[in-house]
Parts: structure tokens; C-alpha cells; sequence
């Protein structure tokens, strides 16, 4: 199964992954900045509190794995997520589910 994630459930996934990171709400976190370079990849800044946090490509495809798993039921062990960056689409995620036994 394949899945295309939009900029809200990246930043959900964002927010998940701090939250676990950190051991308080989802809700508390705030992501300030979703980027992309072609050098660097993609580059997440977030804040919780009076905390700073940033996250690059792994955590930010990590994060959206622990979101479709406590929110969705889904394996992480078999999910995979490809983030992507379009100057006309803007962000995505391109998540692909148990596609090794497909």
C-alpha cells in the first residue's frame, strides 16, 4: 500500500516525535519552520515551552512513522516514508506500507 502524506501530517509526525522525545503532549509542540535544501535535505525547527528543537530528514520520517502507528495502527516495521519537496505542491511524504510482500 502507498500512501502521499500532506505538510499537516508531516507536522503532526513532527510533533509526535517530540512529544515522545520529550514526554509531554503532542499538542504542546509548535513547529515553526519545514524546509528543504537539495544539500542538506529536509530540516524541521520546533518549539514546546521555552525548549528549541530541530530535526533533520531521519527524525522527521521517524516522527511521521510513530504517527501513523499510534494514531493509525500502523506497522512500523514494515512502513517506510520518502519525504518530498515540490516548489509548486510544497511538502509531502510518500509513505509505502508492506510493499516488500506485495
Amino acid at each position: 500500500m502507498r500512501l502521499i502524506l500532506n505538510e499537516q501530517e508531516i507536522v503532526d509526525g513532527i510533533c509526535v516525535y517530540i512529544s515522545n522525545e520529550e514526554d509531554i503532549y503532542p499538542e504542546d509542540v509548535e513547529v515553526k519552520e519545514l524546509s528543504y535544501n537539495k544539500r542538506t535535505g529536509f530540516f524541521a525547527e520546533a518549539t514546546f515551552g521555552l525548549h528549541h528543537k530541530q530535526l533533520m530528514s531521519d527524525d522527521i520520517s521517524e516522527g511521521i512513522i510513530q504517527f501513523l502507528e499510534e494514531y493509525h495502527n500502523f506497522n512500523p516495521d514494515v512502513t517506510v516514508v520518502e519525504l518530498q519537496f515540490d516548489k509548486k505542491k510544497g511538502f509531502s511524504a510518500l509513505v509505502f506500507v508492506n510493499e516488500a510482500e506485495e
